[in-house]
């Protein structure tokens, strides 16, 4: 039997797999690479020439066209002026593959450019030079600046002047960019990783179980070798000639010595060196190649309206999908459609609009209250309706109420009006359908200026300073706009003063009612009846907004305008009074926005994607933990109203990470606390927790690794986490502070933006939406699917299907081949150890390519414990994924132990009762011994498979069934037509033996009656939950199948923390962190040493390099390891440490301090013995850091190259005053005044402190 070739077998067929795979991948990128822009040449009359993607270069001058997307980081140069004579330089992007949102930004071009290029011959000409930030991941921030050719100052520049990769040219026919940075320098493509190599959890399992069998091999082997030694020496045959020099110092078995004893082990080796199944590596990849077909295939995750099917990336995680703990879920185009609708409205005191919502449904059936019939009949009627409104009035009242004349009507038209001009809503013409549609920087405002158009307020017109709404009934209305103050997420408000045609100047304003009731003058029955309006809505999960005018005196309004022009033209951020302008802009808003005349409100539903609560509701149902954001977790059924919600903000912190340690650390702690409670008593109920986290807080976070591990214990305890307004990399940050800290979980990712893709390559499975995002997600994720609703059949039906199938044939393939090998080691050791081969080898080598393997093959292949519909209606079924109930190194380790006593059972039964003397008179070969064990092989392990099969189809029924007859003919085939001396005609002889038919069947019942019996048992007196729902589809039973959930997981291993450790430390932030000004970057590098305590050896001594210690503190510091530097500039870090303990810090080993000093995802405790072993062998240790008093700076000015020398003295001044304070504050906390005591005297009162347990290690430098 030749191993190479098998192994060479192997290696090519998972080579030819993978290669597919990466084919598929590289197209897919070639795709994207071959994209086509315009870039500038001079040499060609239309000025711009068609070239790739890939072939752009830093430089380059592009001309994007409306509706393209960005292929690099480019700098606003100009864009398509409507009036040449007059250029603004303004445009809309949109940024939704970046950062996932759907509004639309503004972008300005350079003042110094925009008014020189409409001709586009005149880029050409265009003077100057641009100096950048190096490439980055922050999306968010941009820094550099741009200097002109001639004597004209530097024009700083900032993300409103940059326009990246990914986004999408708006409202503009073309615009004109300069490329900053292209490919892997793009901040998209920085904040993405390289796509990494995923394992699934069952070819880990296969590595850990190859080990175990390795072991087994081993110590068969040796085995086999002393019992063949110990015969040969203890009955001396004299047909070996052993008294031969020649043959008792050849290379033989039979020596007798230790060499003897070597060869019989390499002999044993080579004999069952299949314990490995190295074949199994080939039947992964051919069963996950048909399970791939299948799921491409599958009618189920098929999409019609845009023609897209499911698509399997990377086949080696199929059976991941069965396994999933955690989801990771991005919010804009993953759950919601994108589209914004109109939906009610309050107006001085009435609301409009009928109709329920999915989250209005689902909060009327927790609640137990019934829906009315009108918003019954409303919610079902099939009303057509304009794009983004769905205002549904079957009993007309708001056309009734409009049609008073009465100061009602009045209000509801001056309502009107404040939504179709109170907007920054832009119009833009489709150039190949002539049709003029809204481009809104926020899909709120779209829907709203769509609702008042659908009422008969149509805006028609945005230009020079005006506004023209076309009116029901009137015509068009001409509005002069006079100010613009826009909606930022401190103000959460909006604000636009015009004059009507009445010459009247009026204020509209709009935004959350958290402020505008506040500054609102009236009423207190319309403003309460307001607010009971805005409540129905919120709990019908809508989008609120109130809506407020006031009128404006003539002369009061031209002194505020004049003194706002002002200030905001005093406004520069490199100004050291910026913030005292910012607050006199703050207060001449707030001087506008007061004394308000409330209008009313509006409510806007972010519609979902069809099928997403339920596809969410059922995920959660089978285990699964999922994050997404919070503005539709309601209507997702992610958070529900009975949850307990945690909300932490920035505000609710008040920017202090110690106070958001106190509340993290509070909330946990009673949570575990309850935890315990509920654990001991299991009537007690805990109430669900959700948590919810911004932006700006999960950069605290990030910045305290000791509040990064409280916030993953924080999180585990919840049902629901939500992290609004997240940066793609803190997405990826998540997702692996989650998969590398705890136990046993498996996390996958779902998006559909290039915002995603960093998300997607952390999990262990990411999957890519083929939505309005493009196509980046797809091309790094590893499953594609086109709407979220499909990732409930992917999970629950292939996911589930896939985990028990690969369980299954992992565990089989296992099985079989120990079952034959170690039969025939236990015939060999049966044959005095001599390793004597009773079968055919071309029975042993067809054993796993003809007659064992299509059964199996099948099985994995085709296999259904329920029908697809069966598995995504009961969720229940998909726990046995996630707890590891069918394959784990347990289970594996077991199956071993199986296949080992039913080949001794196989082997045995022949040799033991066969006889000498056939019934026909002959004797018995040990040919026909191994004919009879090899047919028992091959029956014992088709029973087995046939008592562990859930299902049968016809592939199965043909599988096995042809698999024993096909044996029996294929022996006889081999027995007579290729003979051999082990197995000269041993078929059909043996076949019409009695006996062989009744030792085959005394076989199967000793190797498998147990099997048998406890599969009965397990049936009818201890179901599994498969087992009732097969009962309940063969006999069509009726009803919904009940199930609880395992109260504890017993796979699943949460995160928890010491408790201990956050009340006695204190805070400390990553070392490394710079600060920004006035475009230096300022660093500060106080050389920092750890001093660790050397006064008491251990018995393994120092395992880590040691900069210096107590003793060499004492005995000429530094300059025993080479730094010259006397201890009298350093002095000891009172930061760190308490006084009490003289600022040392301590822990079991050196290895823990990282748990603050590192910035890694992974945090592992010493268990409680590992800590009792460490303190009893010496290794408990204690540091204390010392800090160089020398003010040593550095001013890195790659960025501001070309700057005057009085520009850099002076920033070096600032540094320098700046590090100067700060040493005068770290003097002042030692409490010693001017330079502290020397290092001596410090070290010298280490002398008098108790002794310790032992050694320790030290830590290199820091800077």
């Amino acid at each position: 039997m030749d191993y190479r070739l098998v192994l060479g077998l192997v290696l090519f067929v998972d080579a030819i797999f993978t290669g597919v795979e990466d084919f598929h991948r590289h197209a897919a990128d070639a795709v994207m690479n071959a994209r086509e822009t315009r870039v500038f040449d001079p040499t060609l009359p239309t000025s711009f020439r068609q070239t790739t993607w890939k072939d752009i270069v830093v430089g380059d001058v592009l001309q994007i066209k409306k509706y393209e997307a960005v292929p690099a980081d480019m700098l606003l140069l100009a864009v398509h002026e409507t009036d040449p004579s007059a250029p603004v330089g303004m445009c809309f992007i949109e940024t939704k593959s970046l950062d996932g949102e759907t509004n639309l930004k503004i972008r300005q071009a350079l003042p110094c450019t925009f008014a020189q290029l409409h001709d586009p011959a005149s880029i050409g000409h265009l003077p100057g030079r641009v100096a950048c930030e190096h490439p980055n991941h922050d999306v968010n921030n941009f820094m550099g600046r741009f200097e002109p050719g001639d004597d004209a100052s530097v024009i700083p520049l900032d993300l409103k002047n940059v326009v990246l990769r990914g986004c999408v040219i708006r409202n503009t026919p073309f615009v004109y960019g300069l490329v900053l940075n292209t490919g892997s320098d793009t901040k998209i493509m920085q904040a993405s990783h390289k796509t990494p190599t995923k394992l699934s959890k069952a070819i880990e399992i296969i590595n850990r179980g190859n080990a175990l069998l390795m072991m087994i091999m081993l110590l068969l082997c040796v085995l086999g070798a002393v019992w063949d030694q110990a015969w040969v020496t203890s009955s001396s045959p004299s047909y070996l000639l052993l008294d031969e020099p020649s043959v008792r110092l050849g290379l033989n078995a039979f020596r007798g010595d230790v060499m003897g004893i070597c060869i019989a082990f390499g002999y044993y080796w080579v004999l069952i060196s299949s314990f490995v199944p190295i074949t199994l590596y080939v039947s992964i990849a051919i069963v996950k190649s048909y399970q791939s077909y299948f799921m491409n295939r599958d009618l189920g995750m098929y999409y019609a309206p845009s023609d897209t099917p499911a698509a399997v990336r990377n086949a080696d995680l199929n059976d991941e999908l069965g396994q999933i703990t955690h989801i990771f879920s991005d919010k804009t185009g993953t759950l919601t459609a994108n589209e914004m609708n109109f939906r009610k409205m309050s107006i001085n005191g009435r609301s409009y609009g009928r109709g329920s919502t999915d989250i209005g449904r689902a909060t009327a059936m927790r609640t137990g209250r019934m829906e009315s019939v009108t918003d019954c009949q409303a919610s079902t009627g099939d009303a057509a309706h304009p794009p983004h409104v769905e205002f549904l009035d079957p009993h007309g009242l708001f056309a009734r109420d409009r049609a008073t004349r009465d100061g009602h009507a009045d209000a509801i038209e001056a309502f009107l009006t404040h939504l179709s001009v109170c907007h920054s809503v832009v119009l833009e013409r489709d150039d190949v359908t002539n049709t003029t549609n809204f481009s809104a920087s926020s899909p709120d405002e779209l829907a709203l200026v769509a609702g008042a158009a659908y009422f008969g307020h149509q805006f028609t017109e945005r230009s020079n300073g005006r506004a023209v709404v076309h009116v029901l009934g009137k015509g068009d209305v001409e509005f002069q706009m006079l100010e613009l103050i826009e909606f930022t997420s401190t103000r959460k408000r909006m604000s636009v003063v015009v004059r009507a045609l009445d010459n009247r100047i009026l204020l509209l304003t709009k935004g959350a009612d958290s402020f505008i009731l506040l500054k609102e003058d009236c009423n207190a029955y319309l403003k309460e009846k307001t607010v009971e309006h805005m409540e129905m809505y919120a709990e019908e999960g809508l989008r609120t907004l109130v809506l407020a005018q006031r009128e404006l005196d003539q002369d009061w309004y031209h002194t505020w305008s004049t003194q706002y022009k002002q200030a905001l033209s005093n406004l520069d951020e490199t100004s050291p009074s910026y913030k005292l302008d910012l607050l006199v802009v703050e207060r001449l808003e707030d001087e506008m926005e007061c004394d308000l005349e409330l209008l009313g409100a509006t409510a806007v539903e972010d519609r979902l994607q069809t099928g997403v609560p339920v596809a969410i509701s059922s995920l959660m149902r089978a285990g699964i933990k999922e994050e997404t954001a919070i503005n539709i977790a309601f209507a997702c059924q992610l958070i529900t109203n009975d949850m307990d919600r945690l909300v932490l903000n920035m505000e609710f912190c008040q920017s202090n990470p110690e106070v958001l340690k106190k509340l993290m650390l509070d909330k946990a702690h009673r949570t575990r606390t309850s935890t315990i409670k509920q654990r001991s008593s299991k009537s007690l109920e805990l109430t669900k927790q959700a948590l919810v986290i911004d932006g700006p807080v999960l950069t605290m976070v990030y910045h305290y690794p000791l509040l990064k591990f409280l916030f993953l214990e924080l999180a585990q305890q919840c049902a629901a986490v939500i992290c609004c307004r997240v940066s793609p990399k803190q997405k990826a940050e998540v997702v692996a502070l989650v998969k590398n800290n705890v136990k046993n979980c498996r996390t996958l990712s779902i998006g559909d933006g290039a915002n995603d893709v960093s998300m997607i390559q952390e999990a262990h499975v990411g999957v890519g939406i083929s939505g309005h995002e493009g196509m980046q997600a797809v091309n790094a994720s590893d499953f594609a699917i086109a709407q979220f609703a499909f990732l409930q059949r992917l999970l629950l039906v292939h996911g589930h299907w896939n985990y028990r199938r690969m369980s299954k044939l992992v565990l089989y393939v296992v099985y079989k081949n120990i079952l034959c090998w170690f039969a025939l080691y236990v015939l060999s050791l049966y044959a005095c150890g001599s390793g004597t081969v009773y079968m055919n080898y071309n029975w042993l080598n067809g054993y796993n390519v003809f007659w064992t393997f299509l059964p199996i093959m099948i099985l994995a292949i085709m296999e259904q414990e329920t029908s697809a519909l069966t598995a995504q209606d009961h969720p229940g079924l998909y726990h046995s994924g996630p707890q590891g109930d069918l394959l784990s190194v347990q289970i594996f380790t077991e199956w071993v132990f199986e296949a080992l006593y039913e080949g001794v059972v196989c082997a045995l039964v022949p040799v033991l009762l066969m006889g000498s003397i056939s019934s026909s008179g002959y004797a018995y070969t040990i040919y026909d011994c191994g004919g009879l064990c090899y047919t028992a092989l091959i029956v014992v392990g088709w029973v087995k498979l046939v008592l562990n099969a859930m299902s049968w189809n016809a592939g199965m029924h043909f599988a096995m069934w042809a698999t024993v007859p096909f044996w029996i003919a294929s022996g006889v085939v081999l027995s007579n037509s290729f003979t051999s001396d082990s197995s000269d005609h041993v078929f059909p002889y043996l076949l019409s033996l009695p006996e062989f038919w009744m030792l085959l069947f005394l076989c199967v019942v000793l190797a498998l009656f147990r099997d048998f019996v406890f599969k009965v048992w397990k049936r009818e007196w201890a179901p599994e939950y498969y087992h009732i729902l097969q009962e309940s589809d063969r006999y069509k039973l009726k009803g919904d199948i009940e199930w609880d959930p395992p109260l504890h997981v017993s796979n699943y291993k949460p995160f928890h923390v010491d408790f201990s450790h956050y009340l006695t430390s204190e805070l400390h932030a990553l070392p490394g962190s710079s600060r920004l000004n006035a475009g230096f970057v300022k660093e500060y590098m106080h050389c920092c040493w750890y001093q660790v305590f050397v006064g008491w050896s251990a018995p393994f001594g120092l395992t880590d390099p040691c900069p210096f210690g107590t003793r060499d503190m004492r005995e000429g510091g530094f300059q025993n390891h080479g730094h010259h530097l006397s201890l009298d500039d350093w002095a000891v870090d009172t930061t760190l440490g308490e006084a009490s303990t003289k600022h040392w810090e301590y822990a079991t080993k050196f290895r823990d301090f990282k748990k603050v000093d590192v910035s890694t995802t992974r945090w592992k405790k010493p268990s409680g013995m590992q800590r009792k072993i460490n303190k009893v062998v010496g290794r408990c240790v204690r540091r204390r850091r010392w800090v160089f008093k020398g003010i040593i700076h550095r001013l890195v000015d790659d960025v501001v190259e070309g700057q005057s020398t009085d520009a850099h003295q002076d920033a070096i001044e600032q540094v320098a005053k700046e590090l100067h304070r700060e040493q005068l504050d770290e003097e002042a906390a030692m409490g010693v005044p001017g330079i502290p005591r020397v290092a001596h005297d410090v070290v010298e009162d280490e002398d008098d402190d108790a002794p310790h347990d032992g050694d320790v290690t030290l830590s290199s430098t820091l800077e």
